[in-house]
């Protein structure tokens, strides 16, 4: 026969009356029905959100099955990245979504302080392929930074 467990921290009290709630490192605190409140690890961790040292960040790249990446998996803080192969572009998040770069392809890194941006063209795309490519980039940057002048 299951047994269900229906407890709270603090009755009578919720998350925004208690000046400092019950509630560890990397995790939240919500209500429940009845003023009171309850605590969750944060996204991208687990553990135990009431002892501590709370929550622990989850190793995304050592659970693929959970956490996909068909590709180069960095883990970082509360989170992962997953970028494909060299040689190779696409969304390796998803499988097959990493594919080949075509040889005749320009890329182009755009770094403005902490904004970047990749831009890749085929070059035969056009007549004029690098001048083109130019004339958009300088477009953009201009956007980007018309409050940067």
């Amino acid at each position: 026969m299951p047994i269900v467990v229906d407890w709270v921290i603090a009755p009578n009290k919720t998350c925004a009356t208690e000046v400092v709630n019950e509630c560890q490192e990397n995790s939240s605190c919500y209500d429940v029905e009845g003023g009171r409140y309850r605590c969750i690890c944060d996204k991208g961790y687990h553990g135990n959100p009431y002892l501590h040292p709370g929550c622990q960040d989850i190793d995304e790249c050592s659970d693929l099955g959970t956490y996909p990446c068909h590709g180069i998996c960095v883990n970082t803080v509360g989170s992962y990245t997953c970028t494909c192969e060299r040689g190779t572009s696409g969304d390796a998040y998803t499988l097959n979504g990493c594919k080949e770069i075509a040889k005749d392809t320009i890329h182009l890194v755009l770094i403005i302080g902490n904004f970047s941006m990749q831009i890749s063209t085929n070059m035969f795309m056009s007549t004029t392929p690098f001048k083109r490519l130019l004339i958009n980039c300088l477009f953009l940057l201009m956007h980007m930074c018309s409050d940067c002048i």
